[in-house]
């Protein structure tokens, strides 16, 4: 079990780490809103759903403080999003360096083969309040 969510942790931790910080433009408390967008390799829906509602029960029990939503597709149930909203960059970045780590070195990586493609991740523009 503790392989589970580990390839996801790490995967949002790289792709974290590949966005680099917020333009100076973003207040420092302006809330940070990321999607997450995992696709299962055929007949491991189950086991992704499994490690995921993992995942979400590690975050949230390591940061109350943040939203940490895990849906499901109705059109194509190999499909799973993870919508996450942080009070701050500052938390956001607290959840890259500090929980998903603690989450790999207590689930360690995720089994080969799990995801049919590379995790998307991608950081929200907020248009209005």
């Amino acid at each position: 079990m503790k392989n589970q969510f580990a390839v996801l942790a790490a995967g949002l931790l790289a792709t974290a780490s590949l966005l680099g910080t917020p333009s100076d433009s973003r207040a420092a408390d302006e809330s940070v809103v990321k999607l997450a967008r995992l696709v299962a390799a055929p007949g491991r829906e189950a086991e992704l759903e499994g490690r995921l509602l993992k995942t979400v029960a590690f975050v949230r029990k390591a940061e109350p403080g943040i939203t940490y939503k895990l849906y499901r597709s109705k059109k194509d149930p190999a499909v799973f999003l993870v919508y996450e909203i942080y009070p701050s960059q500052a938390a956001s970045d607290y959840h890259s360096n500090v929980t998903l780590p603690a989450y790999s070195k207590e689930y360690g990586p995720r089994p080969e083969g799990l995801l049919a493609r590379p995790l998307e991740f991608e950081v929200l523009q907020p248009l209005s309040d």
